[in-house]
């Protein structure tokens, strides 16, 4: 049919994809592996190595943006845990499949909904005022790092066997309907390449945080990923990182 069986635009949207189309990684098995949790463009917000000294408090800076990112606002309560540690952020945009799955194994050890707004220059947002305020005449309209712990997203806080704590935290933004946690309640064991959830309609983001201690190399089918700049693509469930090979 014209409309492929899909009844609404956004059940289009939300379409599932066949399993041989997004193929768990070969070496999805060994111990610290870490897979991609979603499509899109991956870029390190900070490298976590020995040219990293921030505090938990303090602004990441994105290179050649005016926009930042405070790790302490992100992560309530956990942000220190990962104080000068690897942090990427995984860009989803409209065309991208927008569903996410584990990219590590462990046991979630906390997971929640964070209010927020998913507009643009809220400030001034007040979680209690259902009424955000209007967009500025001067918006650029992208500010949106500087501004995250006002963004409404749902953080997960996995304990894991070889890798310690790793955050993973689904971020909505640019018109994002809803997110959805696909996990149960309590403190579920969760595989590596497990569904997770989805966004609703929208551009969206996942953030990966690892602690300081984590020596991992981060490279999708052969390519390094490198700063904002120049995200590298990848597909969900493909290997992001694994331990450096040893000279």
């Amino acid at each position: 049919s014209e409309t492929c069986g899909f009844e609404s635009f956004n059940q289009f949207f939300l379409r599932n994809v066949k399993e041989k189309k997004r193929p768990m990684a070969k070496d999805a098995d060994k111990p610290k592996t870490v897979l991609a949790p979603c499509d899109g463009g991956v870029f390190f917000l900070n490298r976590g190595d020995s040219q990293s000294n921030h505090s938990a408090n303090e602004d990441y800076d994105l290179p050649g943006k005016s926009d930042s990112f405070n790790l302490q606002e992100a992560l309530p309560g956990y942000g220190r845990y990962f104080e000068n540690g690897p942090l990427l952020d995984i860009l989803l945009w409209f065309t991208d499949y927008h569903h996410f799955h584990a990219p590590v194994s462990g046991k979630v050890i906390h997971q929640g909904l964070y209010e927020g707004s998913y507009n643009y220059d809220f400030g001034d947002y007040d979680p209690s005022d259902f009424y955000a305020p209007n967009r500025t005449s001067d918006s650029d309209r992208v500010g949106w790092y500087e501004k995250l712990g006002k963004h409404q997203r749902y953080v997960w806080i996995i304990k894991t066997e070889d890798l310690g704590l790793v955050a993973m935290i689904a971020i909505g933004f640019w018109g994002v309907g809803s997110i959805v946690n696909g996990l149960g309640d309590g403190t579920p064991e969760i595989e590596k390449g497990d569904y997770m959830g989805h966004f609703g309609y929208g551009g969206s983001s996942i953030v990966l945080a690892f602690s300081p201690e984590v020596d991992l190399d981060f490279n999708v089918n052969g390519t390094e990923v490198s700063g904002p700049d120049n995200p590298t693509l990848m597909k969900v469930r493909e290997s992001l990182a694994k331990p450096p090979k040893k000279n």
